[in-house]
């Protein structure tokens, strides 16, 4: 027995675990709209938090530019609504706040993490 701690399945997580057990893994679909439960299309494991946040933010640029709306990156004064939840909730392209991705590139210059694409190694790994 190992001193780390697991989580603690119940009738909603039970199928999860148990397909990791048989090597599987398992998304589960809401019964009532048909939607996957556990939806990202990638998993990603890492021991590198700056790195992950780095290949997170291209997946969330790329999702945003196929939906038509604004660089995470834009800071058009045109974007910004203080104060505009509703605004904010029915247009992707506008912001309420000023958002910061560029945090992500300051923790690696702290030695968090590597923020530099080409220096960032992906394996990808099939689970049969």
């Amino acid at each position: 027995m190992t001193d780390r701690p697991y989580p603690e399945p119940d009738g909603e997580t039970q199928p999860f675990w148990d397909g990791i057990a048989e090597g599987r893994l398992r998304l589960q679909r809401c019964a009532s709209c048909g939607r996957y439960v556990f939806y990202p299309r990638q998993i990603m494991f890492g021991t590198d938090p700056v790195a992950i946040d780095r290949l997170l933010l291209d997946i969330i640029e790329k999702e945003r530019r196929a939906r038509g709306a604004i660089s995470i990156w834009d800071r058009s004064p045109s974007s910004l609504r203080m104060d505009d939840t509703r605004a904010r909730d029915a247009d992707p392209n506008v912001n309420i706040i000023i958002r910061e991705p560029g945090h992500v590139e300051y923790a690696s210059t702290l030695g968090l993490g590597v923020y530099d694409r080409a220096r960032i190694v992906i394996k990808d790994v099939d689970v049969p």
